[in-house]
């Protein structure tokens, strides 16, 4: 989490330098439970969505978070876009974020070891 004067910015996604894919940073990054047979794909002419399973929802992507709200969360999830994954990045950006050279003037940076929504998990940091 990055504040910015006195907005909160959460940050919890992938940060493609130039020329890097979603998709590829995963694959140089084994050990992510967003793999195999916890995705399921679905096609839809013109594409293929992937979702998350539901029984493995919470495991892979807000285990920090009760039973309920991350079965409700499951249920109403937006897929992950097979295309935007192998989508390649335009700009550097990924590359100064993820070495730590990317920060705005006046903020402060929260690190907290969290599921991939802080926003739900951890409200009040």
């Amino acid at each position: 989490m990055v504040k910015i004067g006195n907005a909160l910015v959460y940050i919890a996604a992938f940060a493609p330098d130039q020329g890097e894919t979603a998709g590829g940073i995963e694959a140089m990054n084994p050990g992510s439970q967003a793999a195999g047979s916890a995705l399921t794909p679905r096609p839809y002419p013109g594409g293929t969505d992937v979702y998350i399973m539901p029984k493995d929802f919470r495991r892979v992507f807000c285990a920090d978070l009760p039973p309920n709200q991350a079965a409700l969360m499951a249920a109403t999830q937006r897929p992950l876009g097979t295309r935007r994954s192998r989508r390649r990045q335009a700009s550097p950006l990924g590359r100064r974020f993820r070495r730590g050279t990317w920060s705005p003037p006046k903020t402060t940076t929260v690190t907290v070891k969290c599921s991939h929504v802080a926003t739900l998990s951890h409200p009040a940091r």
